[in-house]
């Protein structure tokens, strides 16, 4: 298992990102005041009742959610 695998497994348990209403690693498309499509935007989970989306970081003592 790399470090990675562990640190997402840690975050899952630690944040309880568990249920049939949280998806990891969610890819959400981003478009111009047109509607033209003009990247993408990956998070590290998403919430689908809530609308909550969640990106974490290892670089620091403690993760944080945005």
């Amino acid at each position: 298992m790399n470090k990675g695998a562990g640190f997402e497994r840690q975050l899952v348990r630690d944040y309880k990102l568990v249920g049939p209403d949280w998806f990891c690693e969610v890819y959400v498309e981003l478009f111009d005041a047109e509607g033209n499509k003009v990247g993408e935007r990956r998070y590290d989970s998403y919430n689908k009742r809530t609308k909550e989306f969640n990106e974490f970081k290892s670089n620091s003592n403690e993760p944080c959610a945005s």
